[in-house]
């Protein structure tokens, strides 16, 4: 699961974009994120629905470019909650199995999607995003069917 993460990723990537963010350079993402806030009250609940972005939002920006902001004005309020449930639940699964290193790109998948990828229309991030979920859990199966052997 590692090498697929560095085949995919860097942190080159994240720590430019971050020193960056820190020197006021926002790529505009401070004005995409006042606009989808601006929305987002229209539409709390349920969202505007995927990949209505260029509907909705600001024609010449591609994505909104912030994981959390794209859940509520995609899926409103009720798809942040599947989402954040998903998160427990995985981090759960990794604090069960003592996995550090799942935790430690858990983290990291995290906080680059607050900057840079679009979890709905990235198909790389999907990918992987799908192949890690299937690598956390399938720990558990793993111990179900020693316990069934035994």
């Amino acid at each position: 699961l590692s090498i697929t993460f560095l085949l995919f990723y860097s942190f080159e990537p994240l720590l430019n974009r971050l020193t960056l963010l820190m020197n006021g350079y926002s790529s505009s993402r401070d004005i995409i994120w006042k606009e989808v806030l601006f929305l987002i009250k229209s539409e709390p609940i349920f969202g505007y629905g995927l990949d209505t972005w260029k509907i909705h939002g600001i024609q010449h920006f591609s994505s909104i470019h912030n994981s959390l902001l794209e859940i509520i004005f995609y899926t409103g309020i009720i798809g942040l909650f599947s989402f954040s449930y998903i998160l427990f639940l995985t981090a759960k699964e990794i604090y069960k199995e003592k996995e550090i290193r799942l935790y430690i790109l858990l983290v990291y998948f995290f906080i680059s999607s607050q900057f840079d990828h679009s979890i709905f229309t990235s198909k790389i991030f999907l990918s992987f995003l799908a192949i890690y979920m299937f690598y956390v859990f399938s720990y558990r199966v793993e111990k179900l069917k020693r316990k069934s052997i035994k």
